[in-house]
């Protein structure tokens, strides 16, 4: 009777996922005009206007808070030049988010049940992660996950960095452990480049310090894996600092000047 209900949950488990995932993103594309906040059309003019001057550094823009690199926008772009609409491109790039997410997550989870007594379920974990708590201005859902998921990557960074340190011994680590390497170490560059040392301070720092706890009581040893991550970690981020300030990026706050309508479609 036991395993019967335990197979049974692990079949429901997945399924009720799919089903939640279908419904965030068919909700995503029936109601994305509805759900546009001041910041998010400010966001979606803002790719308007890479996407017209082919530079990623839009000539004389004047930056809210961050240089926005690090959210949705990069990954809307290509969705822009195919529908040219920009509610349509953030619906599909934040698709695509909601896909990394599971991927992350799942990978994630069994690493920590490959080397820890603990069992964690990650389509469960997928599920809790997934599910719009609350969907309103600067609210989980709508930072996470709509319009331009502003703290998806910078959530994501952390996570994949502890997903690379508990990665195996160089002997028996893979070659996607090093590809999601440089794929972390580029992110952490473009977050320090675009949002300064949030991400690295808030983030990353706490990890990599539990970390070095750990390796000096001996509880973790220091591979070239983990200290390639490690001071990758540093180099990124002082690199995408040092870029920030060499391209003179100035994200210190006020409204754009260039705060015209957006008119999907056009």
């Amino acid at each position: 009777m036991v395993k019967k209900l335990s197979t049974s949950i692990r079949y429901v488990i997945p399924s009720v996922l799919v089903l939640q995932v279908l419904f965030l993103i068919i909700m995503m594309f029936l109601s994305g005009n509805t759900m546009i906040d001041g910041d998010s059309a400010r966001l979606y003019l803002h790719m308007e206007a890479i996407w017209n001057a082919k530079t990623l550094f839009v000539p004389d823009w004047i930056y809210p808070t961050t240089v926005e690199l690090d959210c949705a926008l990069l990954f809307a772009l290509p969705f822009y030049g195919l529908f040219r609409d920009p509610v349509i491109a953030f619906c599909c790039a934040n698709v695509v988010i909601i896909l990394l997410w599971i991927m992350l997550i799942y990978a994630l989870c069994k690493r920590i049940n490959a080397v820890s007594y603990l069992r964690i379920n990650p389509f469960l974990v997928c599920l809790l992660v997934l599910t719009p708590y609350s969907t309103a201005f600067l609210y989980y859902w709508n930072m996470m996950f709509l319009n331009g998921s502003q703290y998806a990557f910078k959530v994501m960074l952390p996570l994949l960095l502890m997903y690379l340190l508990l990665a195996p011994e160089e002997k028996s680590s893979t070659k996607s452990d090093w590809i999601c390497t440089v794929i972390y170490l580029a992110g952490l560059f473009i977050t320090a480049l675009s949002s300064g040392i949030y991400v690295a301070a808030m983030g990353i720092a706490p990890i990599l310090l539990t970390f070095a706890v750990l390796w000096m009581y001996e509880k973790v040893p220091l591979s070239i894996h983990r200290l390639v991550c490690i001071l990758g970690s540093i180099a990124a981020t002082l690199a995408g600092l040092f870029c920030a300030r060499w391209l003179g990026l100035d994200f210190s706050g006020g409204a754009n000047e260039f705060m015209f309508p957006v008119h999907p479609g056009r």
